[in-house]
């Protein structure tokens, strides 16, 4: 019998257990999935997501899809209509995700919508001066 000395996660996600006797037995599973639509997923907070139930008349019971699991994926197979659904994708042990935010994008927009803001500001400073333009007009 041997101790527990730790754990770790292959890029499957399968969890292994290491013992002081040198076996390594697997534990468990980390869940990877994917969404045909990832729009569809409610936040919940805390950067957590559910499934929610679609619409009557639509094909999925889920707006977002039905998740498919990381393992139940075979190469060369059409999972859910897609063949490369997990192309890419592992887990990787002691990472943090890097952020998916594309800078030079989010900076454009931020510029975008400030120049909205400021004109908006500026159609209704102007709104402002015609209608006491027009009451000036009425005395």
């Amino acid at each position: 019998e041997g101790f527990n000395e730790g754990v770790s996660i292959d890029k499957n996600g399968i969890i292994y257990m290491h013992f002081s006797n040198d076996k390594v037995e697997p534990f468990g599973r980390v869940g990877l999935s994917r969404f045909i639509n990832d729009q569809g997923l409610a936040k919940v907070g805390s950067n957590l997501f559910s499934v929610t139930p679609s619409l009557n008349g639509e094909t999925s019971p889920y707006k977002s899809g039905i998740p498919t699991l990381l393992w139940e994926h075979k190469e060369g197979t059409d999972t859910v209509g897609r063949l490369d659904l997990f192309s890419g994708s592992a887990i990787k042990q002691k990472m943090l995700e890097t952020s998916n935010v594309d800078m030079a994008t989010a900076l454009t927009e931020i510029m975008v919508m400030q120049r909205s803001y400021s004109a908006n500001a500026k159609s209704i400073t102007t709104a402002d001066d015609l209608i006491k333009e027009a009451i000036g007009l009425k005395r």
